[in-house]
């Protein structure tokens, strides 16, 4: 448990620095236990259809949650129940989507949330331009369905687990009220699969799999 030598930001931070240090490693006391990693985005805008080469350009928000076994802290002595931090200070699990097709254009976000019990908080909004196999029979008047696919791009299942908080309903009506207003597209559905795979080297790794539908207005 890190202990503040006084109720305030600096010494909270100064004592997190043990933490910091330790940001190269998974952040577990016991290394046979992977660590869990839950996944969920909101859908904030459709930006467009490529029909021809088969494009889904999405605005999202990811959003990251896992335990940093090595942080913990007494609210009422260091008198905060979170802290935000730089993310190059902490290790930051290596999610990615495996239907990205061109690199995230949105803006950067330096920050993450630490809590005292050792939650840690990651939002991001991420420009996705995704690979999706488009209906074009009558485009764009079909319903699109797209898939954006999340799992780690080293670690499989025997040192990372991906999980979710929220239901795919959840998700769902989240992305609807942040999309009332916006664009042509109309979401309609959200559904999501989580999937054990085979690696190439015959290690199991997991991922986390989201059935976008879409229809035009």
């Amino acid at each position: 448990m890190q202990n503040c030598s006084s109720p305030d930001g600096p010494a909270l931070l100064e004592a997190l620095r043990p933490v910091f240090d330790l940001r190269a490693i998974r952040p577990v006391v016991n290394i046979s236990i992977p660590s869990i990693v839950n996944v969920d985005f909101v859908v904030v805008g459709i930006l467009g259809v490529d029909e021809k080469a088969q494009l889904l350009t999405t605005f999202i928000m990811q959003m990251l949650w896992w335990k940093n076994e090595f942080i913990s802290w007494d609210q009422k002595q260091c008198s905060a129940q979170w802290i935000t931090v730089p993310r190059k200070l902490l290790w930051i699990p290596d999610i990615v989507i495996n239907e990205f097709m061109e690199k995230n254009t949105a803006q950067f976000t330096p920050y993450v949330v630490v809590f005292n019990n050792g939650m840690v908080m990651d939002i991001q909004p991420v420009r996705v331009v995704s690979s999706c196999r488009l209906d074009i029979y009558t485009f764009p008047f079909d319903i699109q369905n797209c898939t954006l696919t999340f799992n780690s791009y080293m670690h499989r299942i025997s040192t990372l687990r991906i999980g979710r908080l929220y239901s795919e309903e959840n998700i769902f009506n989240f992305s609807k009220r942040m999309m009332a207003t916006m664009g042509e597209w109309e979401l309609i559905g959200i559904k999501a699969l989580q999937q054990l795979q085979n690696s190439s080297n015959n290690e199991i790794y997991e991922d986390l799999r989201f059935f976008v539908r879409a229809v035009f207005r």
